[in-house]
């Protein structure tokens, strides 16, 4: 196997793992019940790059760059689904502390000196 050969396919299977990494990001949205402060632009525009990849790879005939980036292209797809389906929930509510009535005029909240 020449060098060009190994190389190729190691980097083809490490982009498959990288394609998994925004299913770290469904997870949290999963946990959270909310896609709020996800970015879809940025799964739009990584999208849009991986099938211009999977495009020159199929135009040249290289399938090392056609598998990992139609599988990113997938992975992209159910991440953005994830997300938008998420945007319709609202977040899950935290319960907030009760307000304390305010202390009458005059009195302070220090103690006295001895």
């Amino acid at each position: 196997m020449s060098a060009s050969t190994f190389l190729g396919l190691a980097a083809s299977a490490w982009a498959v793992m990288m394609a998994l990494a925004p299913l770290l990001q469904v997870r949290e949205i999963r946990a959270r019940g909310s896609s709020a402060g996800v970015s879809a632009a940025t799964y739009r525009v990584l999208l849009v790059g991986f099938g211009l990849w999977v495009a020159y790879g199929l135009a040249d005939g290289n399938v090392v760059l056609v598998v990992p980036n139609a599988f990113a292209a997938v992975i992209a797809v159910l991440t953005l689904g994830v997300i938008s389906r998420h945007r319709l929930r609202q977040p899950a509510q935290i319960p907030q502390p009760e307000p304390q009535p305010p202390a009458p005029a005059g009195a302070s909240s220090a103690p006295s000196p001895p």
